[in-house]
């Protein structure tokens, strides 16, 4: 089992890494570099391609590698005078790429070709602002597709949720959900019966449970962090199992893993547990594809650490102080 990792390339990350698990000794191994590239923030992977956010000297965007002769080739790019994207996703069935610019308050559609080649389709772009520091203006943090195929957005900066069309290529705003002043929504998660979605907020330090459907509706709102915890934090990665039953979010400044039991068919969430990341600003984590694994990455301390998913979903450390380059990005492969 191998773990890919992409980050900042500020100190002495040279780009995206992969790093192998030992599921008998239960150890990662140290990372080896697997591409090498400025500023892989954030990456979408599948098969044998990788498309990943990327800054060239002035320029950033997004580039497209494919594996070839078991090593991994830039195939093409789309690169504008701008800051690099904030999260990146692909659509391999219908062949496109979406990412969403966090400082430049936008959402982009491309083409992908089974070759690799990336072509602009449309973007849009948002306005607005929000009642906190951070909220100075439009701050696109996730784009992805709904499980019936719309376009889902979060506004940081505007305290939205937005629903997109794509027809003819074309983004077309059909619903923007507005949420409680200074909640900063970051990433969404739907529950695998495409009834619920889950939001977590950033700047709220807390997550939403929303209905979906024919309509839209706010249910309840959960902390991810203690009543009694008074520092800066800041919510990051939301995950849930293929079954549904476990929600799991990632506090930046409090430092853990927060794991939910999702309760009700997936309209209520319990608190089952608050897990330290051994770590400094866990900025991602993932789940293997049996969700009987949870790795966590940490931006300002350059490690992860390897959880086990116990049945009752708390987490218990296997691993702890896995060494990677300034990790904004983890995955399992």
């Amino acid at each position: 089992m191998k773990i890919i990792s992409g980050g900042y390339t500020k100190k002495t990350s040279k780009g995206i890494y992969i790093s192998n698990y030992d599921t008998e000794a239960q150890v990662v191994s140290k990372p080896e570099l697997l591409i090498e590239v400025d500023n892989p923030t954030y990456l979408a992977t599948y098969q044998d391609t990788v498309v990943s956010v990327v800054k060239e000297g002035s320029k950033a965007g997004i580039a497209c590698y494919k594996k070839q002769d078991d090593q991994y080739k830039q195939v093409s790019s789309f690169l504008k005078d701008q800051t690099p994207p904030a999260y990146v996703a692909v659509n391999p069935e219908h062949n496109l790429i979406f990412d969403a610019n966090y400082h430049m308050g936008t959402i982009n559609l491309y083409s992908l070709s089974k070759e690799g080649h990336i072509d602009l389709l449309d973007t849009y772009t948002n306005h607005g602002k929000g009642v906190k520091e951070e909220q100075d203006s439009s701050h696109f943090h996730y784009v992805n597709l709904t499980p019936d195929g719309k376009l889902i957005t979060c506004d940081l900066g505007t305290d939205e949720i937005i629903f997109f069309d794509i027809t003819d290529n074309k983004l077309t705003p059909t619903e923007k959900i507005k949420v409680n002043p200074g909640f900063g929504p970051r990433h969404v998660i739907f529950n695998p019966n495409g009834k619920y979605f889950y939001c977590v907020g950033e700047l709220g330090s807390a997550v939403k449970v929303f209905t979906y459907g024919e309509s839209i509706t706010e249910l309840h709102e959960y902390p991810t962090i203690p009543a009694s915890y008074q520092e800066h934090n800041g919510a990051s990665a939301i995950k849930i199992t293929k079954d549904g039953k476990y929600l799991y979010l990632a506090n930046r400044g409090f430092n853990s893993i927060i794991a939910f039991s999702v309760l009700d068919g997936g309209s209520k969430l319990e608190e089952i547990q608050n897990i330290s990341t051994e770590g400094d600003f866990p900025r991602d984590f993932a789940l293997d594809d049996k969700d009987q694994l949870l790795f966590a990455s940490n931006q300002n301390s350059d490690n992860g650490t390897m959880y086990q998913v116990k049945e009752d979903g708390t987490l218990k450390v296997i691993q702890a102080n896995v060494q990677l380059f300034e990790p904004t990005f983890v995955e399992f492969v």
